[in-house]
Parts: C-alpha cells; structure tokens; sequence
C-alpha cells in the first residue's frame, strides 16, 4: 500500500497520516508534491471539475495547517541540499520522501 504526500492522488487525512508516521520515524524532509497544472480545473486529469478543483485545494489547505501546527517550515530545495539530507541514500523508500518541508521536531 503505497501512499503519496500530493493532493492528486490523496486526501488531507492521508497525507498527514504519512506525515505523521515520517515524523515518528525520525524523517528530516517531506516532500509535498504535485504538478502545478493540477491548480486549475481541466489541465490535468487529477482535476477536471470544478468540484475536482475545490477538493484539491481543500488537501492542501488543510495539509499546511496540519503542517504548521506541527513545526514543519517550508524550505527550498537549495536549502534541502544545504542541509546534506538530500544527499544520502535516494534509492531506496526512505529517499522517495525527501524535499521541501523541514520537520524542526528532533532536539538537533
């Protein structure tokens, strides 16, 4: 059962389920993604409708208040290279999740 941190193919309670468990197992990046033609209806066929569309913000919308009550921050992916996280072992799972959002919840 794979699940991916991006509101095209999960929900919010999804994505901060796997979230969630990252952080328990000491994650220091997550990456959350998606392709940004998915924030306009009928560009992609992740969001047709404009309920499709509604939805898909919403993911996100409350994944980044999940995000923020959590202590993850936003970083860039210069600043994910910077950290020397990013360039450790990409080809196995754990290297999947690696990205954009720091989690500053480990006493480092």
């Amino acid at each position: 059962n794979r699940v991916w941190l991006s509101p095209e193919v999960v929900d919010a309670k999804g994505m901060i389920r796997l979230a969630r468990r990252m952080m328990a197992n000491d994650y220091k990046l997550i990456n959350l993604f998606f392709h940004s033609p998915a924030l306009k209806r009928g560009l992609t066929p992740f969001v047709k409708t404009r309920a499709d569309e509604i939805n898909f913000l919403n993911h996100i919308r409350e994944f980044l208040i999940f995000a923020r009550e959590s202590g993850l921050s936003s970083i860039t992916l210069s600043e994910a290279l910077d950290t020397n996280l990013g360039s450790a072992d990409v080809s196995g799972e754990r290297g999947l999740f690696r990205g954009i959002w720091n989690w500053s919840g480990s006493s480092d």
